[in-house]
C-alpha cells in the first residue's frame, strides 16, 4: 500500500515523532510510505530509516507525486488522545498509540537527531570560542522562550505561561553567569534588553542542533530545545509551567524544575479554544517560587552544571574541548 503520515505542530512535536515513525516502518515494511513534515523536514536529515521518504509540501507537485495515488493518509494528533490530556502518557508515547495503535511503548527508541561532521565542528569552533572570550570552561545554552511567548510593553510575556518569566530568566543567567559561559537561544525579537549576561546571535535550528549537542549543558522550557537535547543524550534542566511533565519532558532523563502542589489546569490546545483561553489565566502562577526556592533551583543547576564532563579551555593557542563528545 502507498501511504502518507502527515506530522504537524512545532519543531518539539516533529522530534517527539520521530520513535513512532521509524517503529510504524519497521512495522510496514512492505508498504511504500512517505512523510509529509510541515516546515521541519531539514530536522530529520541523517535519520536512515526515514532515507528518501521525508517531504515537504511547499514543493511543486507535492500532491500529484505522494497523495494522488496513496491508498491511506494518516495524520496523527496527540492533543485529542485521552490518554494525552489526562496526563496518562507522554507525547512520544501518544505519537505510538495513534501511529501503531498500541499501548506497548516498551520498544520505542528515545528520540534521536543526526549531525554532521562539519555542523559539529563549527559549534564546538563557536563554543570554544566563547569559552576563550569569557574565560569560563563549561558553556550553558538557555531556551528561556517557546514559541507562544510575545514581545510587549518592553517585557517578553507568555499568556500560556509555558516560557520562563523574563525577571526570573534574567535572576538565573546573572547567577550562572558569574561562572559559566551562557548563550541564550532564541529569536531577535526575543532579546531582553536588561540581558547583560549571555551571549547572543542568530542562527538556523540545525546550528542550534550542533550547539546543543556540543555544549556542556541545557536550560529550557516546553519548547523545541528540550526535545533537542534529549535527542544528543544532553544533561538539562526543563523548567516547567502551565504544562504537565508527564506530557510534554523527560523526567526520567532531565532535571525538572517544577512547582510543587500548584493547582494547574489543563490547556486543552486543538480542541477547545476558549476552555485554553481560561486555563491561561488560571495557571498565571505556576512560576511563583519563592526567593529560598529560587535560591535552591539556582544552586541544583550550578550543582549540575559542574559535573558535566563536557569543558572548554583557554590558553595562549586558543580554546580547546578537552572532554566529553567533542
Amino acid at each position: 500500500m502507498k501511504k502518507v503520515i502527515i506530522i504537524d505542530g512545532g519543531a518539539g512535536r516533529v522530534i517527539a515523532a520521530i520513535p513512532a515513525l521509524i517503529k510504524y516502518i519497521n512495522q510496514n515494511k512492505d508498504d511504500d510510505i512517505k512523510i509529509l513534515v510541515y516546515g521541519w523536514s531539514f530536522l530529520l536529515y541523517g535519520i536512515k530509516q526515514l532515507a528518501n521518504k521525508v517531504f515537504q509540501a511547499d514543493g511543486i507537485g507535492a500532491f500529484t507525486n505522494y497523495f494522488k495515488e496513496c491508498d491511506e493518509v494518516i495524520k496523527p494528533e496527540p492533543y485529542i488522545r485521552p490518554s494525552y490530556f489526562k496526563q496518562q502518557k507522554s507525547l512520544v508515547e501518544v505519537f505510538d498509540e495513534c501511529l501503531n495503535n498500541t499501548e506497548d511503548h516498551s520498544n520505542l527508541c528515545n528520540p534521536f537527531l543526526i549531525i554532521d561532521q562539519y555542523e559539529k565542528e563549527n559549534a564546538q569552533m563557536t563554543l570554544q570560542e566563547m569559552a576563550q572570550r569569557s574565560g569560563k570552561s563549561k558553556v550553558v545554552i538557555i531556551q528561556p522562550f517557546g514559541r507562544s511567548s510575545q514581545q510587549g510593553m518592553n517585557k517578553i510575556y507568555d499568556n500560556s505561561n509555558r516560557s520562563i518569566p523574563q525577571n526570573l530568566y534574567l535572576r538565573i543567567v546573572k547567577e550562572l553567569s558569574k561562572e559559566f559561559a551562557v548563550l541564550f537561544m532564541g529569536e531577535e525579537s526575543q532579546f531582553v534588553q536588561q540581558d547583560k549576561y549571555t551571549a547572543k546571535f542568530g542562527a538556523d535550528l540545525r546550528a542550534w542542533l550542533a550547539l546543543i549537542s556540543e555544549c556542556s549543558y541545557f536550560i529550557g522550557c516546553d519548547s523545541f530545545g528540550q526535545h533537542a537535547a534529549r535527542s544528543f543524550n544532553k544533561n538539562g534542566s526543563v523548567f516547567i509551567g502551565s504544562t504537565f511533565t508527564k506530557n510534554i519532558t523527560y523526567p526520567d532523563f532531565f532535571h525538572i524544575v517544577e512547582r510543587k502542589n500548584v493547582n494547574k489546569i489543563y490547556s486543552p490546545i486543538r480542541l477547545a479554544d476558549q476552555d485554553t483561553t481560561l486555563a491561561d489565566k488560571h495557571n498565571q502562577h505556576c512560576f511563583d517560587y519563592t526567593e529560598q526556592e529560587l535560591e535552591a533551583i539556582i544552586n541544583e543547576i550550578k550543582q549540575n552544571i559542574r559535573r558535566s564532563e563536557v569543558e572548554y579551555i583557554s590558553d595562549q593557542h586558543g580554546s580547546q574541548c578537552i572532554s566529553g563528545s567533542c
